[in-house]
């Protein structure tokens, strides 16, 4: 089963719109991608994946990832939805 390009397209547009709001909450917390990683529990080379957008996160990670950036995860993707309205 094939997906629709334009599909892939959306996909790989949310992917790197999440990578920019992750990465500019963690940098508004002043913590590097090693920090967050060990702070929340989770791989630090899965931060640097989901910054560059090759990598979709979980609703789990969200909630993993959420406290340590002193935000929840509506706040989280709200950011995503203004990075994908600048790119628009």
């Amino acid at each position: 089963m094939s997906m629709d390009p334009a599909k892939i397209k959306t996909k790989a547009a949310i992917s790197k719109a999440f990578g920019n709001a992750l990465k500019e909450a963690r940098l508004n917390k002043g913590l590097s991608q090693e920090q967050l990683a060990l702070q929340s529990g989770i791989d630090r080379t899965y931060v640097g994946m989901l910054e560059r957008g090759t990598r979709h996160p979980s609703l789990a990670f969200l909630f993993a990832i959420s406290p340590t950036l002193g935000t929840t995860p509506v706040e989280l993707t709200g950011r995503v939805q203004k990075f994908l309205k600048m790119k628009s």
